[in-house]
């Protein structure tokens, strides 16, 4: 996704932090999603901790900016609501698209453009991706046909280290 958007900025000539808020932030009223935090909302934004419990410094990215949006947990859910939304508009197209397959996939486990795709034995899927950085984890995910959502953020854990215990969570949640 860090190349898409670089490609995306490159064809546009505009930054990515711009076109996401421009396409997807401010139509879906997520006004505390972004790169570049204003200082009120570095303010509300909860320290970094390590495995042993020591504050850690955030991370900050030039490049693959993808990983570089920092997110509320009422933003994150005005998402997946819209990922939900059965309307027949702009926005939904887009959230269908990035669902769509583009790519071979197994039975159980696939990845979309910017989903992975769980199908349960039950053949209940759920649509979830998740995020780390530093000391940083997050994970949001739905299931369309039972129209529930969850998202979660944690100021501890680390996916480098194999530490997936907020995935687990929230797949937990939906299941």
């Amino acid at each position: 996704m860090g190349l898409f958007g670089h490609l995306l900025r490159l064809k546009t000539s505009k930054a990515y932090e711009k076109l996401v808020t421009e396409i997807i932030s401010q139509p879906l009223g997520m006004t505390d999603t972004a790169i570049h935090l204003t200082p009120q909302q570095m303010q509300c934004l909860a320290p970094g901790h390590s495995a042993d419990g020591m504050l850690t410094s955030k991370w900050d990215f030039e490049v693959m900016l993808a990983r570089a949006f920092r997110s509320t947990s009422e933003d994150l859910l005005k998402f997946l609501q819209a990922n939900l939304c059965k309307a027949n508009t702009a926005m939904a197209a887009i959230f269908a698209r990035s669902r769509s397959q583009y790519f071979e996939e197994n039975e159980t486990f696939t990845m979309r453009l910017a989903w992975l795709i769980l199908t349960l034995p039950n053949r209940q899927v759920l649509y979830w991706h998740n995020g780390g950085s530093g000391d940083y984890t997050s994970f949001i995910g739905f299931d369309k046909s039972e129209q529930t959502e969850v998202a979660i953020l944690s100021n501890y854990g680390d996916t480098a280290k194999d530490d997936f215990s907020v995935d687990e969570i929230g797949i937990t949640t939906l299941i």
